[in-house]
């Protein structure tokens, strides 16, 4: 009896120590599912993240001053917008009668930058079906994946000075912007101090 009693205590200390590995294997392989399944989680946020930049940065959008053409009552003032996407999607870029805006720049005092008179303006296109025929382009613009355009859009202002051009249009979860100073009757040479944005300047009216 007391050797099957001696057998039966080491029974139960062997299936005390079993259950106790196990439970100790089984926490720890619970554990690792979950750190890797944390890093998975982590690492897909991490591709997603680096997507997104890559894809946000393949869309280009550029401002550049044609020419500035003096008239009888003012100045004419051409403006192109270049846009690239390098990427492999097309995306849409939200448009608005306020997309394309020139204001003019008045120094106020030192350091005192003012955005006067301001002036909104369509984007033109020629169509390669009709190429002989400006189009405004309104509401919306699909940048294909490759495309290389280039739209065109005009100011009128009365008075010479230094004026700043911008164009901003959202997309996706994207945003192209771009900004280009403007010398209307005056020497390119004339000292332009960074400006910012009529947007986070002061409040579109």
């Amino acid at each position: 009896m007391r050797r099957i009693k001696i057998i039966t205590d080491v029974l139960q200390a062997l299936a005390i120590v079993c259950a106790g590995v196990w439970a100790i294997y089984t926490f720890s392989a619970k554990r690792e599912a979950s750190l890797a399944e944390a890093q998975r989680e982590k690492l897909a946020l991490e591709n997603a993240q680096a997507e997104k930049k890559a894809r946000d940065s393949l869309v280009k959008g550029e401002l550049i001053t044609e020419s500035v053409q003096k008239t009888n009552d003012g100045y004419v003032i051409v403006v192109s917008l270049h846009i690239t996407n390098k990427g492999a999607a097309a995306h849409e870029l939200k448009l608005d009668d306020r997309s394309v805006r020139l204001a003019r720049v008045d120094f106020t005092g030192k350091d005192q930058v003012g955005f006067n008179e301001r002036r909104y303006t369509s984007l033109y296109g020629l169509p390669l079906t009709h190429p002989d025929t400006n189009v405004s382009i309104a509401g919306s613009l699909v940048i294909r994946s490759g495309a290389d355009s280039k739209y065109i859009c005009f100011f009128r202002v009365t008075d010479a000075g230094i004026y700043y051009a911008e164009f901003k249009a959202a997309y996706d979860d994207g945003v192209i912007f771009s900004a280009v100073p403007v010398f209307v009757g005056l020497s390119s040479s004339t000292p332009m101090p960074s400006l910012a944005s009529p947007a986070d300047t002061h409040r579109t009216p």
